[in-house]
């Protein structure tokens, strides 16, 4: 699946190929350029909030578990 930049500066997103030949499986992995900036302006006019916006321009991800304060990081959904 591909869904997101990694969170290496770059907003290409990435995807493994597996291959199998005689035996042998070797991995690859496929960079898919895109036109991030027009996807960022469509996400902007839907409404998705900032945050979940800037890393699609500059391939750095603030969200996720990391991102919260530590003792909110192992909750549990209720």
């Amino acid at each position: 699946m591909v869904g997101k930049p990694d969170r290496d500066g770059d907003p290409a997103v990435h995807y493994p190929l597996l291959t199998v030949a005689n035996g042998q499986i070797a991995a690859t992995i496929q960079r898919v350029n895109y036109d991030y900036p027009a996807w960022a302006e469509t996400l902007e006019q839907e409404g998705v909030d900032r945050i979940f916006i800037e890393p699609s321009r500059t391939g750095d991800w603030t969200t996720g578990a990391s991102s919260l304060p530590p003792q909110q990081r192992h909750q549990q959904p209720a």
